[in-house]
């Protein structure tokens, strides 16, 4: 009965520690030109740079990032994928 009741206990544990973990957004441009992007998060703020047709693999998980040259910008928390259409960002379902 104690083995059962350490197994329940760690399978609830481990669902409970798999469902807090945030994935990270892809983001891709889907637009002819470069962008320079703004990303903030708990650890600070960088500058990026992504190209035409250019996809950044997990980029950021409850981030803000900014497009420098259109002003656009998106709070990312759970998305999995954000594209850049036309200098603007569009979650992907």
């Amino acid at each position: 009965m104690m083995f059962k009741k350490t197994t329940i206990s760690a399978l609830f544990l481990s669902s409970f520690l798999l469902a807090s973990v945030s994935i990270a957004a892809d983001l891709t441009n889907n637009d002819d030109v470069t962008y320079t992007l703004y990303v903030e998060n708990d650890d600070g703020a960088v500058s990026k740079t992504i190209g035409p047709n250019e996809t950044i693999p997990s980029i950021c998980t409850d981030c803000y990032i900014e497009i420098d040259e259109t002003g656009d910008g998106i709070v990312i928390e759970e998305e999995a994928k954000v594209i850049i259409k036309d200098g603007k960002f569009v979650v992907e379902e």
